[in-house]
């Protein structure tokens, strides 16, 4: 009891609440791409799978997460907040191109979402992480505790569990959403 205790305190309401905004903005994206559709270039069903190793996508992640987590604490969660709707804004973009190239809602799903769920947690980890600075700020500043601020154990852990996801995440990216695909394609 005392770890899932533990659990609810790393996954607190701030988390949901970026959580929340995240679908609010991904309904906002998929409603303008409705009206007003990007040109997509089709390309081949031969080059619908791409197999990539784990280790170059797991840095890939890492060094996003960095990013996201340097800028925002530097900025006080400005550029980081900028970033993350424009990764978000991307994987929208990333879904209908897939969905535009395969004709196949389900592959545009798969070649995503098997992975992306994770990937997407690891960096809305980030940006909770890269937020601390303008939490911390606003705190002071109004003297109060408006906004939790983690102490440096809980930081660590939420670093921590941010690494681990993005390992998962690349180890399925590299290997599961291949072999999935693949399956996929051949039925289309």
């Amino acid at each position: 009891m005392k770890g899932l205790n533990k659990l609810r305190n790393i996954f607190n309401k701030g988390i949901l609440s970026i959580y929340l905004i995240q679908l609010i903005f991904i309904l906002t994206i998929y409603i303008i791409l409705f009206f007003f559709p990007p040109e997509v270039t089709k390309i081949s069903s031969k080059e619908l799978i791409k197999y990539i190793d784990w280790f170059s996508i797991f840095i890939n992640n890492i060094s996003t997460a960095f990013t996201i987590i340097f800028i925002g604490i530097l900025t006080f969660g400005f550029f980081s907040t900028i970033t993350y709707l424009f990764g978000l804004y991307m994987l929208i973009l990333a879904i209908y191109t897939a969905f535009q190239n395969s004709g196949s809602l389900l592959y545009s799903f798969s070649v995503i979402m098997v992975h992306g769920i994770l990937e997407l947690i690891g960096i809305a980890l980030a940006y909770y992480i890269s937020t601390i600075s303008f939490r911390v700020l606003i705190n002071k500043i109004y003297k109060k505790q408006i906004f939790h601020v983690e102490g440096f154990n809980k930081m660590v852990q939420l670093f921590l569990a941010m690494i681990v996801i993005f390992f998962i995440s690349s180890l399925l990216e590299s290997h599961m959403t291949p072999n999935i695909l693949k399956i996929i394609v051949r039925s289309l």
